[in-house]
């Protein structure tokens, strides 16, 4: 199968997963595509589904990593990711109403 054929079948998988893919998932299931394709893959990947290559990069190198350092399944970042909690980001009102 030529390159944009198969472009086009991974947006059409993409497209009638996306909505039931978790970030996680998300970034799994374009890793294992990825390589799946071989060299090239993650740019293609990247291009059929507008992920960023950084994303499906992260999916390869989760997905090669041994079990044993793998993210825990119930988990959809690695402990720290993501932003920072509201109790992190606000000062307490003690400090605004005084000071």
């Amino acid at each position: 199968m030529e390159k944009q054929g198969i472009e086009e079948v991974v947006r059409k998988k993409y497209l009638l997963l996306r909505g039931a893919l978790g970030e996680r998932a998300r970034r799994l299931w374009a890793g294992a595509e990825a390589l799946a394709l071989g060299r090239g893959g993650v740019s293609l990947v990247a291009r059929a589904t507008g992920l960023s290559r950084t994303t499906v990069t992260a999916g390869v190198r989760d997905l090669s990593q041994p079990q044993a350092e793998q993210l825990d399944p119930r988990r959809q970042r690695r402990v720290g990711g993501g932003g920072a909690t509201s109790s992190r980001t606000t000062r307490p009102l003690s400090r605004i109403s005084n000071p």
